[in-house]
């Protein structure tokens, strides 16, 4: 039986050629046990209480997310079988202009503003569903909704997720490039 508290460090390789790497600290509870023929078991959970994640994608990505307290790792036997529920989050500054609507499109958007990448890791820790969410912590409501509206879709929403972090910058909306004649851009 082990008592897992703060003062312990963690590391989750989950890629170990691109470095694909979660760190962090957490408490919990956790029983091991190996059977006479040499299988071992693990039983319980960790909550994070910090930690980073250097998220890497075909040698194209390579950010790190800061851990999000809270999220917690949790087993019950195999200790490759484990659940995990993790957000993390990337923060940045980005301009908006490139993703409101040509309308709306003025000088007071090209400042940039506080935004907030956040990842969602479930079902299997060694191959964890992800899916993201982008928020923007300062702008208004109005803002916020023509922001989202861009990202209605997964794929639309993916394509500015990974925009903002490769790029640091979002994608004008598709209809927006179409109307512009802008066929030629480059999908993320």
């Amino acid at each position: 039986n082990v008592e897992v508290t703060p003062d312990a460090k963690f590391e989750l390789i989950f890629d170990p050629t691109v470095g694909d790497i979660m760190r962090g600290r957490g408490q919990g509870n956790i029983t091991m046990s190996v059977t006479p023929s040499g299988d071992f078991s693990m039983k319980g959970d960790v909550q994070v209480v910090d930690g980073d994640y250097l998220f890497t994608l075909r040698n194209l990505v390579n950010k790190r997310f800061g851990i999000e307290p809270g999220g917690h790792i949790d087993w019950f036997g195999d200790p490759f079988d484990a659940s995990i529920d993790i957000d993390a989050v990337y923060r940045l500054r980005a301009a908006l202009y490139d993703v409101m609507p040509p309308a709306l499109q003025t000088e007071a958007y090209k400042k940039r503003v506080p935004v907030e990448v956040m990842m969602h890791l479930t079902q299997k820790l060694m191959n964890p569903d992800i899916g993201f969410e982008v928020r923007l912590p300062t702008v208004d409501e109005g803002v916020r909704t023509q922001v989202n509206s861009a990202m209605a879709t997964t794929d639309d929403l993916n394509k500015q997720v990974f925009s903002v972090i490769v790029l640091n910058r979002f994608l004008p909306p598709s209809e927006a490039r179409a109307a512009q004649g802008n066929t030629n851009t480059t999908d993320i």
